[in-house]
């Protein structure tokens, strides 16, 4: 396909999306949403190898892998990844099975967890906002994508209360890429957040924090080696960062000034409060991105908290309760998004994905 082709394509692709969502609207029924995974999946995994600016060097090294157990040369991809490509290879020695199971992976796990906020957010636009936002990555960054994927899933567990969980995930997330250990920050959020009910919860909470802040500088110190051979002086961001940032206020203070009162959960949790983790991050994963001024890719990082865009954004289109309020934002909202879309991923990008065509296509 040409570049007006693809524009159109992938138009159609997150209107469907979000329309196969809206079926799961109700809450009742998974099955809009699990139609939504199969769409993406289908486009992502069956995508040509000449889709993605990684997809076809990724195949060498994956195939070189498979061949000989190591990596064919230095920050290409971890072994743990690697073992994993040639555990999916076993099965089926076909590249496109490979980038099938990987795109499932991906899609499935954002999309299940976009369906734990079913209350507090319309889970048609979420879904409109990540494949617009998020899932076009997902044809070029696989791997990261898995491991950010992974890092989301696993949130769900910190609200139930479950961190041991959490860090098992969050841990094959970092195995397979070390971006995932800026996911440390949702424990320590998850941590301080949380009120403790004695001295000696209040002295455990202590000295993990303690411990964490170590491995945050940790992961720290390794993302910063990790990136910085792609210094640069320039930024391969631009004004965007500060886009977002508007119509993140923006939309934020019409949802609270037209936004439902009335409690949602039953301890009376509201949905603005219910959406309180995710609008924290998805803020600062606005502000990581500016590392990208200094750093190329380092804004790379920012996808882990970025990606809970759909759970912001679908939250303030189901709270601005007035009717003309809830279509005003909504379609500003819709207009941004694919403005978005179309200038960083299509026009201003290094994704490769502006000429699709499906693999039996060339």
């Amino acid at each position: 396909m040409n570049f007006i082709e693809t524009s159109l394509f992938y138009f159609l692709v997150v209107l469907l999306s979000a329309a196969l969502a809206r079926m799961s609207e109700n809450g009742k029924s998974k099955a809009g949403l699990v139609a939504a995974v199969v769409l993406l999946t289908a486009i992502g995994g069956l995508r040509s190898y000449a889709v993605g600016q990684d997809t076809l060097g990724y195949k060498e090294g994956i195939e070189y892998f498979y061949a000989y157990g190591t990596t064919m040369w230095n920050h290409t991809f971890s072994v743990p990844y690697g073992v994993f490509t040639s555990a999916v290879l076993h099965i089926c020695n076909n590249y496109s099975f490979l980038l099938v199971v990987e795109s499932l992976i991906t899609n499935a796990f954002f999309a299940f967890r976009l369906w734990d906020f079913r209350r507090t957010a319309s889970l048609s636009f979420a879904m409109f906002v990540y494949t617009a936002t998020v899932f076009p990555l997902s044809m070029c960054l696989t791997c990261q994508m898995i491991a950010v994927s992974l890092v989301f899933y696993a949130t769900r567990f910190l609200e139930q209360n479950k961190p041991l969980l959490f860090c098992a995930w969050w841990a094959v997330g970092a195995l397979l890429h070390a971006s995932a250990l800026i996911g440390v920050l949702f424990l320590i959020y998850y941590l301080f957040s949380n009120k403790s009910k004695s001295r000696s919860q209040f002295a455990a909470k202590m000295l993990a924090s303690v411990a964490l802040l170590f491995l945050a500088a940790y992961a720290g110190s390794k993302l910063v080696d990790r990136y910085a051979r792609y210094s640069v002086n320039e930024s391969s961001i631009g004004l965007m960062v500060f886009a977002q940032a508007t119509v993140l206020a923006i939309a934020y203070f019409v949802s609270r000034e037209t936004a439902n009162v009335a409690p949602v959960e039953s301890d009376g949790t509201s949905r603005l409060k219910a959406n309180r983790m995710p609008l924290v991050f998805y803020a600062l994963g606005i502000l990581a991105s500016a590392s990208s001024y200094v750093i190329a890719n380092a804004g790379r990082i920012a996808y882990y908290f970025t990606v809970l865009g759909p759970v912001i954004f679908g939250g303030f289109v189901k709270d601005a309760r007035k009717i003309k309020a809830r279509f005003c934002l909504g379609c500003f909202l819709v207009v941004w998004f694919l403005f978005y879309a179309f200038y960083a991923y299509l026009l201003h990008t290094g994704l490769g994905i502006e000429s699709y065509s499906f693999v039996w296509m060339g």
